[in-house]
């Protein structure tokens, strides 16, 4: 077998930096990617070096719970993942992908940072709001095992007659969904060759074994896998992280338990919390302070009692279980030994597991870590945390995690033109349903970096006009025809809006010559009262004395009559006037009037109101589509690549049971050495 040269150099350097070291496959499910590393075991016999192989299940979680009532009387039922009513489900032990299928999860925010108007489209289709969140942030072909029941259960406890039925369900569904896919003649073999075999183990452990838990089935199912991957298991041992992290007096002297010492050590816990909460900062990480005083980096399973956080204090040992379990302390407890002690008689099978980032260096510190590309994400939070404690004078050195980039979609195609069906969303991005493997192999990578590009395309859209623009260019006649109607009735606004522009510059016209003939009114008033006041006023005054005298007649009288009539005959001019504005203002006031409907009707008439329907019809049709080409870009680019990293290895065999595309795998996986 031809192998990648980074095989026997970084296998021999392991052999020789740690000869007697176990490795560890560390995780919480069988059916995905962690028999994948039956691969290491493939290439470690082709270059002849051997070491001991913990295939550990991770079982000391929380089994998978929501945090709203799930509409079932099932205690345990397989859900998908999405930003709706699944948002908070985080899946332990129990989730499955059929083939192309990953927990890729396309959210709102994701949505909304590629520039969509995921609220606007949402709330306006036909479907309903809720149930199309839902479907459109669903990660695609993913499915998990969800508690339903009201009291949480860590995963350890879980009785596998409890879990069969629905684990089972799921198992058929990841295969039939998988092999739809697949050539009709080519089923049947796929079918024996991994889904019934698969089916037929986890059946007959349940049977032999009715009393078991989930933990033990799948430390069961470990070395079948990986003779099933064709990998030898001489070197395989099987655990689960309860029996491995249990704490007593006697396993509390292993190298696995001495990070925990740091954080009892009066000496060097200040250092210790110091380097864990540097190393969670800026995360969504609690630091230890938000934990509550004297919290340590681990948790404490208690049989029947759950999972929370340690916390010591010079008098009280408590976990945070849901009911917390608070013990008085005879004497402080200063290492991992006296903790030992007080679990021994207060918690017997008690088990302490680190929490995110402090569990990688707690197992490093005696195991050698086996990880898939991508694996773990904290791991650099680790690194950061054991630099701290480094940096500060503690010495502090565990082993490298051993990676392994497998080159899964580069090796899909042969020699042979095998033919596959594709899901919706690769169908669209490869532009075919059915696709020769040797042609996926050849194309995935440019088909990644496309729809990468699709997104930042989609993202630089800021109007309908360009979202249009773009659809018609990149997807034809149909989207050409929706922007010359959308053109079309936009004109329509634009000009009927033009006319209710001017009318309104007519109306405005019209209210300032109402508010200049108003002013003048008022001025003409005044100028009329004033005149009075200076040419009648005077003179009635002189007629009003004549008469306190006795003199209503004569000459005099007369006179003054004579010029009051003179005046009043002048002052006729500003009725004149005043009655003309009171005219000028009725008439405008009347076009006003009749204006205003005209514009009322250009804005809010039957054809405005038709012009902005389509419009705002058009303006969803092409921002769901937007939408829905952002889904198909998540999906295609970060799931093929989370895929080719992580493959659920039951894909394998089921795509070709022949051994061919395993063997590829195999020669051309790629090793190196993570320090940590």
């Amino acid at each position: 077998m031809t192998i990648h040269p980074s095989v026997p150099k970084v296998l021999s350097e392991l052999r020789e930096r740690y000869p007697n070291t176990t490795f560890l496959a560390l995780g919480q499910t069988v059916f995905w990617d962690e028999p994948m590393k039956a691969v290491l075991n493939r290439l470690a016999r082709e270059v002849g070096i051997g070491f001991p192989l913990l295939l550990c299940v991770h079982c000391t979680d929380y089994f998978a719970k929501l945090s709203r009532p799930v509409p079932t009387d099932r205690p345990i039922v397989a859900l998908p993942h999405n930003d709706g009513t699944t948002r908070d489900l985080w899946s332990a032990a129990g989730e499955l992908s059929c083939l192309f299928g990953s927990e890729t999860i396309p959210t709102r925010q994701r949505y909304v940072n590629a520039g969509v108007a995921f609220d606007k489209v949402a709330k306006r289709h036909p479907d309903g709001e809720q149930r199309f969140i839902d479907r459109m942030t669903e990660a695609w072909g993913w499915r998990g095992l969800v508690h339903t029941e009201l009291h949480s259960v860590i995963v350890h406890e879980v009785c596998l007659q409890h879990v069969l039925e629905p684990l089972i369900e799921l198992l058929q569904w990841g295969f039939e969904e998988s092999l739809k896919l697949l050539p009709t003649h080519k089923r049947q073999e796929a079918r024996s060759a991994a889904a019934d075999r698969i089916l037929a183990w986890a059946s007959d452990f349940a049977k032999q074994h009715p009393d078991q838990c989930l933990s033990a089935l799948y430390q069961w199912l470990f070395p079948r896998f990986f003779a099933m991957m064709g990998a030898p298991t001489d070197n395989i041992t099987t655990n689960c992280s309860a029996n491995l992290l249990k704490l007593t007096p006697e396993t509390a002297i292993l190298p696995r338990f001495q990070l925990v010492d740091l954080f009892l050590n009066p000496e060097t816990r200040a250092i210790a919390e110091a380097a864990y909460n540097h190393a969670v900062e800026g995360s969504e990480i609690y630091t230890l302070d938000r934990f509550g005083e004297g919290a340590i980096p681990f948790d404490l399973i208690v049989p029947k009692r759950g999972r929370g956080t340690v916390r010591v204090t010079d008098r009280w040992l408590i976990v945070e279980t849901e009911q917390p379990v608070t013990l008085p302390l005879a004497q402080p407890v200063c290492s991992i030994a006296d903790l030992a002690r007080v679990v021994q008689i207060h918690l017997p099978g008690a088990t302490l597991v680190g929490k995110a980032v402090a569990l990688v260096s707690m197992l490093a510190r005696e195991f050698l870590f086996v990880m898939n590309e991508g694996g773990s994400p904290y791991v650099w939070r680790t690194r950061k945390m054991n630099r701290y404690l480094r940096e500060h004078g503690i010495e502090w050195n565990v082993h490298p995690i051993l990676r392994l980039v497998y080159p899964t979609w580069d090796t899909l195609g042969g020699g042979e033109c095998e033919t596959i069906s594709l899901p919706d969303h690769l169908a669209d991005a490869f532009g075919k349903r059915e696709i020769c493997t040797s042609e996926f192999s050849a194309r995935w990578r440019t088909v990644v970096g496309e729809q990468k590009a699709l997104l930042e395309s989609i993202r630089h859209l800021t109007s309908p006009r360009e979202v249009l623009e773009f659809l018609a260019q990149r997807e034809g006649e149909d989207w050409r025809v929706l922007r010359e109607e959308y053109d079309f009735h936009l004109a329509t606004l634009r000009d009927l809006r033009a006319q209710a522009e001017e009318i309104h510059q007519r109306i405005h016209t019209l209210y300032a010559q109402i508010e200049q003939w108003k002013q003048e009114y008022q001025r003409i008033e005044r100028a009329k009262g004033e005149n009075y006041r200076q040419t009648i006023k005077p003179l009635k005054e002189q007629l009003w004395e004549l008469a306190q005298r006795g003199v209503t007649s004569g000459v005099e009288v007369e006179r003054i009559q004579d010029e009051i009539q003179q005046y009043e005959q002048a002052r006729k001019g500003f009725d004149h006037d005043l009655q003309q504005l009171r005219e000028w203002i009725a008439e405008a006031r009347a076009e006003v009037a009749r204006l205003k409907p005209q514009r009322q009707m250009l804005e809010r008439g039957e054809q405005n109101q038709r012009a902005r329907q389509r419009t705002a019809e058009i303006e969803w049709q092409a921002e769901l589509r937007k939408m829905e080409l952002v889904r198909q870009a998540i999906l295609v680019s970060e799931g093929l690549t989370h895929t080719d990293h992580r493959p659920t290895f039951w894909w394998i065999p089921l795509v070709d049971p022949s051994g061919g595309w395993l063997e590829r795998i195999t020669q051309a996986t790629e090793m190196y050495l993570e320090e940590i």
